[in-house]
């Protein structure tokens, strides 16, 4: 993998750019939000070549670039982007803001919110790990996505998408204050001056059964193209927006404890032997609901009128599920398989 390209920039197109690096053309693939930023043809131009990005910020004179794969931050100098040090980070390093001295990473693969000091802003040095789960035993899949600053709080905002809430941080206290609930899968939150915090609701308000969906044995197109008829999950499941206000110390504790009433509680695994279970087989159908396949079953609490492949086309399922777990109430975030089963 080349790292680093430095030369001048040769030729330009829609998605690409070559870089004449001392009469070697490099034709490299650009998106267009990098096209617009690129210097005149015949410009010196520089390419940082760094596995799989997610977010990038500018502090003091330094590039910060988070690295999604190994878990890392990478520090660039400026102007010249000469690359400083690399910091190992916590699974999943998705997003990134600096408040104060401090630089916070969330890290989306993990319940962790990484807390790096800034006293030498070329060198960012990892002084805490914080565990944002309301309780220690719970296990991974908070889904810490973004993170925001509010200097006229001193509160940093982390949007827990898969925990549907938003995280509270006193950067005063240096502790986590408390929780508030949102809609589904919150991917945002924008502290907005004396108005309140804005948060965006990635799946909105609520998950909506669709009778008329695509169905293969009454339409072809299994991907309509609004507007539509057809119940389409992409057409039907639309974000949303809410503005919270009066957001005062109290009122966080407030929120926090209507969480909690709509948190289930972990248990952790009694001590002493484990039970004589040694394999477990999950038998997974892509982009199919309950519903769609096993709601025919009076034992299950399913909606029969949503059934597309009752017993009489999947009688291999229906028996599997009468013979073994029929894990009727199973809930999972993920409605499309790009999102994980």
């Amino acid at each position: 993998m080349i790292a680093k390209l430095t030369g001048r920039l040769d030729q330009t197109g829609e998605d690409w750019a070559v870089i004449d690096v001392n009469g070697v053309g490099y034709e490299l693939d650009v998106p267009m939000s990098t096209f617009y930023l690129l210097p005149a043809t015949g410009a010196e131009a520089r390419r940082l070549t760094i596995s799989r990005p997610t977010r990038a910020l500018f502090h003091q004179n330094h590039l910060y670039v988070l690295s999604h794969e190994p878990a890392s931050l990478h520090v660039f100098s400026l102007p010249n982007l000469t690359p400083v040090t690399t910091v190992p980070l916590s699974r999943g390093p998705s997003s990134l803001a600096v408040h104060s001295d401090r630089l916070y990473v969330t890290a989306s693969l993990s319940n962790h919110l990484d807390i790096l000091s800034l006293e030498d802003p070329a060198r960012p040095k990892p002084v805490e790990r914080l565990n944002l789960a309301p309780s220690p035993t719970w296990p991974v899949g908070l889904s810490p996505t973004s993170v925001t600053s509010d200097p006229a709080t001193n509160r940093l905002y982390i949007a827990c998408s898969d925990a549907n809430a938003i995280a509270v941080y006193d950067a005063a206290g240096r502790r986590l204050s408390g929780y508030i609930p949102t809609a589904w899968y919150p991917t945002f939150a924008l502290p907005l001056p004396r108005r309140g915090l804005l948060v965006l609701n990635g799946k909105g308000e609520r998950s909506y059964p669709n009778p008329q969906g695509p169905n293969p044995t009454v339409h072809r197109t299994m991907t309509p193209q609004p507007p539509s008829p057809i119940q389409y999950t992409p057409l039907i499941q639309l974000g949303s927006a809410r503005l919270l206000t009066n957001l005062t110390p109290a009122a966080v504790q407030k929120h926090s404890r209507a969480y909690a009433k709509l948190t289930p509680p972990i248990t952790p695994a009694p001590a002493g032997p484990l039970p004589p279970i040694r394999h477990v087989v999950y038998i997974m159908k892509e982009n199919r609901t309950y519903d769609q396949v096993l709601g025919d079953l009076p034992a299950g609490n399913g909606d029969p009128s949503l059934c597309l492949f009752p017993e009489n086309i999947t009688p291999n399922h229906h028996k599997l599920a009468r013979e073994f777990v029929l894990f009727d109430n199973f809930y999972v975030n993920a409605d499309v398989s790009s999102e994980g089963w």
